[in-house]
């Protein structure tokens, strides 16, 4: 069962794979991460782990270009962080990325080990169209679905407010999951970043069926986690 405490223990990468016989065997539960190139999810995920090695961060699109499986915490608590390419663009041969996209959907349809599905959605520009297909071509999700906004410190204070409100409701309607929650990041500033561990420990427990409480979660307006029936 994920606690805070696995965030701190540091992490073993355990694949970086390009096809699907290079996944590591099943163990643990698996929170996986997904997002448009350049959305802000290799930082995201270093904040997580307060690292800056964890994630390959980068200016160029793309730069991800296997699913990388990351474990964090010990013995009961282990469990296995999963990072997926960027789609949309990438300096990267179209037929590599067509590559990606099979690999990564094929893991979300078969991946009995997937407890959490992670949509990094940039604060900037909000749905996507790529964002759009993605959600579709993933179907009926056998997990929860959370959105983690980042990159919020870019936007005017008078822009954020409604914004996780509206990409919760466009998620809605395209989203064939059975629940979905939001929370708003920003790696850079560390905003957020407490409230996105927390729904990383709650909803995989329940998937795992665990109950959990998360303590010690501050309580700020403008960085709040929303869960909804869709």
């Amino acid at each position: 069962m994920l606690s805070h405490k696995a965030f701190a223990q540091g992490f073993k990468l355990l694949a970086s794979a390009a096809e699907i016989n290079q996944f590591p065997r099943e163990q643990a539960g698996e929170i996986a991460f997904a997002g448009r190139s350049n959305c802000g999810k290799s930082s995201l995920i270093n904040a997580l782990l307060n690292t800056r090695s964890c994630s390959r961060t980068s200016q160029s699109p793309g730069r991800t270009q296997t699913i990388n499986f990351f474990a964090i915490g010990r013995g009961l608590e282990q469990v296995v962080l999963v990072d997926f390419p960027g789609y949309g663009y990438a300096r990267a041969p179209h037929s590599l990325m067509r590559a990606w996209q099979a690999l990564v959907l094929r893991y979300c349809h078969e991946r009995k080990a997937l407890v959490l599905l992670c949509l990094v959605i940039d604060a900037r520009r909000g749905i996507t169209p790529q964002d759009r297909t993605f959600v579709k071509k993933i179907g009926q999700l056998r997990c929860h679905l959370l959105a983690i906004i980042t990159k919020i410190d870019c936007l005017p204070s008078s822009h954020r407010e409604g914004l996780a409100t509206q990409i919760h409701a466009d998620l809605a309607q395209i989203a064939n999951a059975k629940t979905t929650s939001y929370v708003e990041t920003s790696a850079r500033k560390h905003w957020g970043i407490l409230e996105a561990r927390n729904a990383l420990i709650a909803l995989s427990a329940t998937k795992l069926g665990a109950k959990v409480v998360a303590k010690n979660t501050p309580k700020r307006k403008s960085f709040a986690t929303q869960n909804d029936s869709l």
